[in-house]
């Protein structure tokens, strides 16, 4: 009777959570935040089952990509993965192994992304979700363009655009011909750029700055390969008048304005991207290289070329490193021999059951071993960066001629709490120790003051930094949320550590204002990436 009752409530839960989930679906198409908030709000015990946890877990990574934020744990998309490449439909597979790739993909991995990706459309075949087929193909589109591959990556960005078009999306469309278009230029098809580019003026959004600019960009490009010197001389203009300085891809503008002998003007250009732009990509070192030595800057040239032939070399080395350009080919190959062997591969299965468990269990021991190796290096890194701190700090308090006085108070409180830390790191007394303890938790108690000081610290001493947020418009909760981030911390910390049911808004309001919408890379990593 026990055991009768134990069933029944189970199965009563199960339907509970079952139901909740049902409605929570419901939210995906237009109401994204509100359904991260609500799966949240499920606890672990309430999933007490694989099913409902892998269709807890594929649901919070579709909200999650709707908002256009990043899957920081790989364990969110692969317990979805886990179950439904069991036993789910093949929508279920198709989705799983998307969001699962697009999790390697956050974390660098470009090998296990590629290979997600080529077996969701494998394993996914027979499934009418058209929108997750045409991103399956256009992400392995892009990841062929990294390996400059450009016949597949035509292949899968036009397979996208096509899809993206049956479903009017011209968002993601556009995205999809932009990379086309490039692949076509790589491989000298005028036609075939000509075809994209009339393609991409239908798709655009002209209202869309960004995208405005793109397609300006890409006309620009096209005259400058296979038009006259007179044409490239119109299109520049036109380009510059109908799109925002700060939307303008300066670089593009350089290199044509140098192929057409326009060396000042170009090394305009040059300095207009500094201005604009904080990152320094490959390309950036090699166009400005040209133009210094075309001006005649010998010296100069010479120093951003080296730059540029050292950040080639490592690319070169991490694309021979990667294997997934040969993703694809093996998959064919085990589909292949898989099938030819059917009938023989039980026992084998046992076999490597067996053998994946002894060595799961030796790579577990390992991974313990390395973790308290790595948990002390870690520690090491922390104790530097909090003297560092100090140093920056003390440094200021010394010129305090120029500091307010509350921002003054502000140093001198951090600088207090952090002579105690320091103190606990290098003593072994228990005593010092729980100081340091109540000190930092009566510190973090205040989140609000917390984050408040945490901005006046980093205007005095990386003014800059802190000038360049509030030129993008970021407000003052958005300046200590990046304040957060430049100090060490994840999204998962600061939506932890500041309980917020805005934090997914406040972050997706951010990645706008510093011009993010497209993902390129995780918010935490691109502030610090910033503030050095």
């Amino acid at each position: 009777m026990v055991f009768a009752a134990l069933i029944f409530c189970s199965c009563g839960g199960n339907g509970d959570v079952k139901k909740r989930l049902g409605e929570i679906e419901s939210y995906l198409g237009g109401r994204p935040y509100d359904a991260i908030v609500a799966l949240q709000e499920i606890g672990d015990s309430e999933l007490s089952s694989a099913k409902l946890r892998a269709k807890h877990s594929l649901m919070l990574s579709m909200a999650m990509d709707q908002m256009y934020l990043e899957q920081e744990e790989l364990s969110l998309p692969l317990a979805a993965l886990e179950y439904y490449s069991r036993k789910g439909t093949a929508t279920e597979r198709l989705k799983s192994y998307y969001y699962c790739g697009k999790a390697y993909l956050a974390g660098g991995d470009t090998e296990m992304a590629m290979e997600c990706f080529v077996k969701g459309l494998g394993e996914g075949n027979g499934s009418d979700d058209t929108l997750t087929i045409a991103k399956l193909h256009y992400e392995k589109g892009l990841i062929h363009k990294t390996f400059y591959e450009w016949e597949k990556c035509i292949l899968e960005t036009s397979a996208a655009s096509a899809l993206f078009m049956e479903l009017q999306d011209n968002s993601l469309r556009f995205n999809a011909l932009t990379n086309a278009f490039q692949g076509y230029m790589a491989l000298d098809n005028a036609s075939g750029a000509k075809e994209i580019l009339l393609e991409l003026d239908t798709a655009a959004q002209h209202t869309n700055a960004a995208q405005t600019s793109v397609l300006h960009e890409m006309r620009m490009l096209y005259e400058a390969k296979y038009g006259s010197i007179q044409s490239v001389q119109e299109t520049i203009p036109q380009y510059l008048a109908q799109v925002p300085e700060s939307y303008v891809n300066w670089l593009s503008v350089a290199e044509v304005l140098l192929q057409i002998g326009e060396k000042e003007q170009a090394m305009e250009a040059v300095l207009k991207y500094g201005t604009y732009s904080m990152d320094k990509p490959l390309n950036y070192w090699l166009t400005a290289s040209k133009v210094y030595e075309a001006l005649g800057y010998k010296d100069e040239a010479l120093v951003h070329y080296r730059r540029y032939a050292e950040m080639s070399d490592s690319t070169e080395m991490a694309l021979i490193a990667n294997d997934a350009r040969f993703i694809e080919e093996r998959y064919a190959l085990q589909i292949e021999t898989m099938e030819k062997q059917a009938q023989k591969r039980n026992l084998a299965i046992y076999g490597l059951c067996f053998v994946f468990v002894l060595i799961s269990i030796i790579a577990y021991a390992v991974y313990r071993l390395r973790l308290g190796g790595i948990e002390n290096m870690l520690y090491r890194t922390q104790c530097e960066q909090l003297e560092r701190e100090k140093s920056e700090l003390s440094d200021i308090m010394e010129s305090s001629w120029v500091i307010k006085g509350q921002v003054k108070d502000i140093i001198k409180e951090r600088l207090e709490l952090l002579n105690t830390i320091m103190a606990a790191s290098i003593s072994e007394s228990d005593k010092i120790d729980r100081t340091a303890q109540l000190k930092i938790e009566k510190f973090l108690e205040d989140r609000k003051a917390f984050m408040t000081s945490t901005v006046a610290a980093f205007e005095a001493s990386h003014p800059a930094f802190i000038s360049h947020l509030r030129e993008r418009g970021l407000t003052e909760m958005e300046l200590g949320y990046c304040c957060l981030y430049a100090i060490g911390l994840n999204g998962k910390n600061v939506g932890g550590y500041t309980k917020m049911s805005r934090h997914y808004i406040i972050n997706s309001e951010i990645r706008k204002k510093l011009s993010l919408e497209e993902k390129s890379t995780n918010l935490d990593k691109y502030i610090q990436q910033l503030l050095s």
